[in-house]
């Protein structure tokens, strides 16, 4: 194997494990979005609808503005989520 050719490995196996890394955190997130569904259904069937969970986890840090857009909510509906 020539030098080009092992770099060419090399940036393979590099997106080989990007890929690999990548897929554990879809995972991972799939997992806790399940998780969340369960909780804010059992704790809060009034508030759960899967635009807020899907809303929560795009915004983590979200603002009052994300969730009254995004739901087509009023700002009081937004507050009391």
């Amino acid at each position: 194997m020539n030098a080009g050719e092992a770099s060419v490995a090399t940036e393979a196996r590099g997106v080989a494990q990007t890929a690999k890394d990548a897929l554990a955190l879809i995972e991972g997130m799939r997992v806790l979005m399940a998780d969340y569904t369960q909780r804010i259904r059992a704790d809060y069937p009034k508030v759960y609808s899967q635009d807020l969970l899907n809303n929560l986890f795009r915004h983590p840090y979200t603002r009052i503005e994300y969730v009254e857009k995004e739901l087509g909510v009023s700002r009081p509906t937004a507050t009391r989520y």
